[in-house]
């Protein structure tokens, strides 16, 4: 309900009422396009440094490789 009260999202950032918001779809033919959006979106909106996303999509990728290396295996 803090949004509806403040005008801005829990944690603080300012939530414009629905009736601005920007309605679009994407379509990606790969997930790295995803988070492209995402790292130029939160650049954008003043969230970040472009530095701090791409490092943590990088590290988020090399950790995703690594539980995919050594968590699953084969299914007796």
């Amino acid at each position: 309900m803090a949004p509806k009260v403040t005008g801005s999202s829990p944690v603080g950032h300012p939530t414009p009422p629905h009736e601005t918001a920007v309605r679009s779809i994407r379509s990606y033919p790969r997930f790295t396009g995803v988070i492209d959006d995402a790292i130029e979106g939160r650049i954008l909106i003043g969230f970040h440094f472009r530095s701090a996303d791409v490092q943590g999509a990088w590290l988020g990728k090399k950790a995703a490789q690594w539980v995919d290396k050594h968590y699953f295996g084969p299914v007796d």
